[in-house]
């Protein structure tokens, strides 16, 4: 087995178990299991000087807990706000998105 095939294998019970990273959250009114990382977007406002990501959420989802990659642009509803995806990227299996409140440009 590969190291590829071992992070993939290793996505639901370590990376997205419950008892240690994920929590549970609604996306589109689907339950998920996710990681949140505000801390990444906090240092990356901080390097923004317009500061156009105010209230910004990054995620991270097993892409087969979604019913397809979400789109950029996309108006979704995230536990009980609304947002706009404003960034997706696949790796190895999951989903890291970038959420924002503001309309992107």
């Amino acid at each position: 087995m590969t190291l590829k095939e071992d992070i993939i294998k290793d996505i639901d019970s370590v990376f997205l178990n419950l008892d240690d990273f994920a929590e549970e959250h609604s996306f589109d009114n689907n339950n998920i299991l996710c990681v949140v990382d505000e801390e990444t977007l906090n240092a990356q406002k901080l390097k923004d000087a317009k500061g156009t990501y105010i209230g910004s959420k990054l995620i991270y989802v097993n892409v087969n807990q979604l019913k397809g990659k979400p789109v950029n642009g996309a108006r979704i509803k995230f536990d009980d706000t609304y947002y706009f995806v404003t960034k997706v990227v696949e790796n190895y299996g999951m989903y890291s998105i970038t959420l924002d409140v503001n309309k992107p440009s």
